[in-house]
């Protein structure tokens, strides 16, 4: 589960409490291809009583951990509540915390990444990049980096998703953007990565 085509996807020092959920839980595991939409994903089959998480391929190893712990609270939510609550709800914030204390406590993370998962951890959010502190501390151990829209200036073009945008006003989790061609107003996380466009 943690390595494949020696890629080691998460960290060693957490190899051993991830095998223990995958053990206790019993689920099915695939690492996936890159979806633009999501980096994880949690199913539950009740016709066969079956539980499947998905992972992406392209996160670095804490971002894949954290997702991992992300997608474990869902299934611990269908187990112990059954079906039928809030997605993001009070009970799957209090599983997510109760699998992201271990690590948090553990010693193993670094320094830059642990403070931003602590305050994370007391209210997290439906998804680890809208919280733009969580989203910058993990996006510094990815392979290629990149420029977040957080540290654009006012009236800066860039690039999101193949469209152009402009910066217009930066907001307390999200940027107000206009797209360049249809002139429209968007607002678009301040922890996504983009590209700046030579003016």
């Amino acid at each position: 589960m943690a390595k494949e085509n020696n890629k080691l996807y998460i960290p060693d020092e957490f190899l051993e409490y991830i095998s223990r959920i995958h053990l206790d839980l019993q689920f099915h595991f695939k690492v996936t291809r890159r979806r633009l939409t999501k980096a994880g994903d949690y199913r539950y089959n009740p016709r066969t009583g079956s539980h499947t998480i998905t992972i992406n391929e392209n996160l670095n190893q804490w971002a894949f951990l954290v997702t991992y712990l992300h997608e474990v609270a869902h299934m611990k939510v269908q187990l112990n509540y059954g079906s039928g609550l809030k997605h993001h709800g009070e009970e799957w914030k209090a599983e997510f915390r109760k699998l992201l204390l271990p690590v948090i406590s553990s010693g193993h993370v670094p320094d830059n990444l642990v403070g931003a998962l602590a305050a994370y951890a007391r209210n997290p959010k439906a998804s680890s990049w809208s919280d733009p502190r969580l989203a910058r501390a993990l996006q510094e151990f990815d392979e290629y980096g990149g420029t977040q829209l957080y540290d654009l200036d006012h009236g800066v073009s860039f690039r999101f998703k193949g469209q152009s945008y402009t910066m217009m006003e930066k907001r307390r989790t999200r940027a107000l953007c206009m797209h360049e061609l249809s002139q429209r107003r968007y607002l678009i996380s301040m922890a996504a990565v983009v590209e700046i466009e030579n003016n």
